[in-house]
Order: C-alpha cells, then sequence, then structure tokens
C-alpha cells in the first residue's frame, strides 16, 4: 500500500475507487477526482489484480499527497467496495467508479446537502451518459431546474455518497453478482433515507460492447439471493425480466446494435452528441 495522505483530519470525504483492467479510462476518473472544486476530500485506489497498465496509470497520480494506492490480487468488486468503505476514516463516502467522470462540483454540492439535512444516509445524483470517446449521448433522468432534490428507492450507483458508518453498517452481499447495488437497496430502503441531487453532476459511462454478459451474470445470483429471500415474489419478477432483458441485449450485440439499446435507457436523449468538457461549466 503506498499512503501518501498526510492530512487525514482535514478530509471530509473518502472516494473509493476499485479498478480492474481499465485502463483506457481510468485516466479520466483520478483526473475528475484531482479537479473538484472541493478540497478536503482523500482517494483510495485498489487495483483489484489488473495485468494491464492501470498500475502505471495510478502511480502517475501519486504526486497528490491525498491519494492512497492499494495494489492486490483479483478478490473482485464486492469484496472491494466493502473493503474500501471499511478503510474510510472521514465522515462521508463516495462511491466511484473506474470508467466514469465526476462533474468538478460533484463532491462540493453533496457535501453541501449532507451537511445541511443531517438525516439523509445515502445521497445520489442524477447524471450524464457517455460513450467510449467521452461523447454525450443524454441524461439518465429529467432535470426541470426546480425541485433540486428528492426521496427515491434506489440510485445510480457509482453516483453516491452518504455517511461512512452507513456503509460500514450495511455491506455489500458478495452472492449478489453484478446486482450487489440493486440488493443493497432493496434490504435498506425501508429502514434508510435516501435522497437524490435531480441535476446531473456526473457521467456516466455505457460502453455497447458484449453489455448483455451483465444479464448473464445476475441470472447467476437468482437461486443464492431467491433462496435468502424465501422466494420473494418481487425478487422473481425481477429475474424473470432479467433474463428477458438479457435476451434483448443479446439479439441486439448479434446485429451490433447494443450501443443504440443503451442509449435508450436515457430519460433525455441528445439529438447533437459533444464532448462532456462542454458541461463541466453549465
Amino acid at each position: 500500500m503506498e499512503d501518501n495522505f498526510t492530512g487525514q483530519a482535514e478530509a471530509l470525504v473518502t472516494v473509493g475507487l476499485p479498478v480492474y483492467n481499465d485502463s483506457k479510462y481510468l485516466k479520466f476518473a483520478i483526473q475528475s477526482v484531482v479537479n473538484q472544486t472541493f478540497t478536503q476530500w482523500r482517494l483510495i485506489i485498489i487495483n483489484d489484480g489488473s495485468v494491464d497498465s492501470t498500475e502505471e496509470i495510478i502511480k502517475g497520480f501519486l504526486f497528490d499527497k491525498r491519494i492512497t494506492y492499494i495494489a492486490g490480487e483479483n478478490e473482485g468488486l464486492v469484496a472491494r467496495l466493502n473493503q474500501l468503505s471499511n478503510l474510510c476514516n472521514t465522515r462521508y463516502y463516495c462511491r466511484m467508479d473506474s470508467d466514469d467522470i465526476m462533474h468538478p462540483e460533484k463532491l462540493q454540492k453533496q457535501v453541501n446537502v449532507l451537511e445541511t439535512h443531517p438525516e439523509i444516509d445515502v445521497l445520489g445524483t442524477n447524471a450524464y451518459t457517455i460513450d467510449a470517446s467521452n461523447l454525450v449521448s443524454g441524461m439518465r433522468n429529467e432535470y426541470d431546474g426546480i425541485n433540486y432534490i428528492r426521496k427515491v428507492r434506489s440510485f445510480i450507483h457509482p453516483t453516491i455518497m452518504g455517511k461512512s458508518e452507513w456503509f460500514r453498517a450495511n455491506p455489500y452481499d458478495p452472492d449478489a453478482i453484478r446486482l450487489e447495488d440493486v440488493e443493497l437497496w432493496f434490504r435498506t430502503a425501508g429502514k434508510s433515507n435516501f435522497m437524490v441531487i435531480n441535476q446531473p453532476l456526473f457521467f456516466y459511462r455505457e460502453v455497447g460492447e458484449n453489455y448483455f454478459k451483465k444479464y448473464v451474470l445476475i441470472g447467476r445470483s437468482s437461486y443464492k439471493i431467491l433462496e435468502k429471500y424465501n422466494g420473494n415474489s418481487t425478487w422473481q419478477k425481477f429475474f424473470i425480466k432479467n433474463a428477458f432483458v438479457g435476451m434483448v441485449y443479446w439479439l441486439f450485440n448479434v446485429f451490433n446494435k447494443e450501443q443504440w439499446l443503451l442509449a435508450r435507457r436515457n430519460k433525455v436523449s441528445f439529438e447533437e452528441r459533444i464532448h462532456y468538457e462542454n458541461y463541466l461549466h453549465a
């Protein structure tokens, strides 16, 4: 572990970033944390056994004393997510994925809301979606510029920030492969206060390359999840829907149209796709 952090008492937010063989986009993700207008953060990066140039990219950022780097063997995403929340020693913990990009004001605006509303456990944000070329294709949810925050039961997973103790008290389920977030929200929504900032403060990457495999992996988790929840009807419906959606994605993959299908997930689609940097000061 390479820990450069010297001002832990001053940090308010820990950003946890797990990475596995994502050298193509990793630099954008880390740089977006470094570029935050809010400066009281520490970033913990865990390399989950990558065999590409991931480590070289990470070491290029270690001049920033707020960044901690941990290299390890491949243990999987859920294990690393739980490790990151347990390593957090600041008031708030923030998720980040290695292929996404934060808006420069994301941390500041989330901290502002959490400090003003201490009753909130977890706070997400709206997000733009970007493709492999960093072009913005749309917005995941509508934003009217009026209603700034609203109550929810689930999130765009990598946008979340919340109380550190909440994440430690509610770890991800290692059996919920590729649906660790869905299972977590299902398990905790009834006893937690979930809110989201309607403003898009995140660039969520969706690339249509064998995306259908995600649904195959989710299907493999179905038996363990159904057993844990005693055949809960909500989970039964979820897995039936998942199987159908996975088949649709597979068919679109055959005809090289997965990216078109992913774009349909946006509540707001943009006819003209422009580079994400054009939205940084909007």
